[in-house]
């Protein structure tokens, strides 16, 4: 995974609670009985609601942008100001029926963190 904080979040709560490895063509592991907190970084908002529950969901920064999770927000928020930019959302992990695990949030806003794209090849490329 790009999303250097979620993985080590992840890995920290793997080794602290049994989540289990996953690799990264692997769904990630699901969370239960557990509240996860996490900061991600980074990632495209994109307005999504085939995950139950959710209205959004967060896609990879680098080609092909794939999903890296789905997000619910408390009801009544304007989102539409963040949809489609790059974003820093702070919340919990949930499991969830979906194929990825589903952030609750609790906040969000622009990122300014800096993330490197690998290029075909093996070579990086700074995209933001």
């Amino acid at each position: 995974m790009i999303r250097k904080t979620l993985t080590i979040v992840l890995a920290f709560a793997a080794l602290t609670g049994g989540l289990g490895a996953f690799g990264t063509r692997q769904s990630p592991p699901r969370v239960k009985d557990k509240l996860v907190m996490v900061r991600i970084p980074y990632g495209i908002l994109m307005h999504d609601e085939s995950c139950s529950g959710t209205t959004h969901a967060l896609l990879d920064p680098c080609a092909p942008h794939p999903v890296e999770i789905y997000i619910a927000f408390p009801p009544g928020q304007d989102l539409k100001t963040f949809e489609g930019k790059n974003v820093v959302l702070r919340g919990s992990l949930h499991d969830s029926d979906c194929a990825r695990l589903v952030l609750k949030a609790s906040s969000i806003g622009p990122s300014t963190e800096p993330f490197t794209c690998e290029k075909p090849g093996g070579r990086n490329s700074s995209e933001h």
